[in-house]
C-alpha cells in the first residue's frame, strides 16, 4: 500500500502494517520531534491548543501519551499550537503578548503541515492594526514543520502541468489568477511515481507483481526526481 500521508497511530506499527510506505510521513512524527525538543531543553510541563480537526486529536492523543512514558506534564507551561488555523495562530499569539506570556517563561511551538518559504517569512502580516503587535508576538513561536516550500523550478513546472491537464477533458476546470495547486497534490503524485517505479523493477527482475513485500522493499527509502 502506498499512501502520502496518515494519521492513525495503529499504523506506525511496522509489524501489522510492513507494506506501507508513505511519501510524506504521519503526522506523529511531529510528536517524536517534540518530545526529542522537551527532552534537550528539560521542558516538562506542556499546554495544548488545538483544533477539533481529527487529525489534531489523533496528535494530541499520541503526545499525551508520549508525555506519560517521558514523565511530561500537560498543563500550561509550554503551549503547542497543534495544526490550528494560520489566523487562528495569530490571534493566539496576540492575546498570549496581552497577557505579557510572550516576554516571561512560555515557549509556543506551533505544527504546521507545510510551510511556504516565500510567504511565511511574515507569517504575521494582516495589514491590519494588530500587526505591530503580532509580529513582536512572534518572537516567541516556533514552528515545526514537514516540508517547506521554496517554489523551485521542479514544482514550479508541476504545478503549471496540473494548471494545465486539469484544463483539458475530461476535467475541463481553469484555475482562477488567484488559485494554486494544492500542495498535497505533489505527495500524491509522488505516491503514484514511486509505485510506477517500484513496480517497473520488479517485473524486469522477474518477481510477481502480487507479491507486496517485494514491491515495499524497492519503494524503501527510495529518491526520485
Amino acid at each position: 500500500m502506498v499512501v502520502w500521508c496518515h494519521w492513525e497511530s495503529e499504523l506506525n506499527d511496522k509489524i501489522t502494517y510492513n507494506t506501507l510506505s508513505l511519501t510524506y510521513g504521519s503526522h506523529l512524527t511531529f510528536v517524536t520531534a517534540l518530545m526529542t525538543m522537551l527532552r534537550h531543553y528539560q521542558w516538562n510541563v506542556i499546554g495544548v491548543l488545538t483544533t477539533s480537526y481529527e487529525v489534531s486529536l489523533e496528535t494530541v492523543a499520541e503526545l499525551e501519551k508520549q508525555a506519560l512514558v517521558n514523565n511530561v506534564t500537560v498543563n500550561p507551561f509550554i503551549f503547542i499550537c497543534d495544526f490550528l488555523l494560520e489566523d487562528l495562530s495569530r490571534d493566539t499569539m496576540i492575546e498570549a503578548h496581552d497577557l505579557d506570556m510572550t516576554h516571561t517563561d512560555y515557549v509556543f511551538l506551533d505544527m504546521a503541515t507545510v510551510i511556504n518559504l516565500h510567504e511565511e517569512g511574515t507569517p504575521w502580516v494582516r495589514n491590519d492594526s494588530d500587526d505591530p503587535v503580532a509580529r513582536e508576538a512572534y518572537n516567541a513561536l516556533y514552528t515545526f514543520t514537514y516540508m517547506a516550500r521554496t517554489d523551485n523550478v521542479t514544482y514550479s513546472k508541476f504545478t503549471r502541468d496540473v494548471e494545465e491537464k486539469t484544463s483539458q477533458h475530461p476535467f475541463n476546470y481553469t484555475m482562477g489568477a488567484n488559485q494554486e495547486v494544492d500542495y498535497y497534490a505533489g505527495f500524491l503524485h509522488d505516491s503514484v511515481i514511486l509505485y510506477g517505479l517500484a513496480l517497473h523493477d520488479v517485473i524486469e527482475s522477474g518477481d510477481d507483481v502480487m507479491n507486496g513485500t517485494a514491491i515495499f522493499e524497492t519503494m524503501k527509502n527510495r529518491q526520485f526526481t
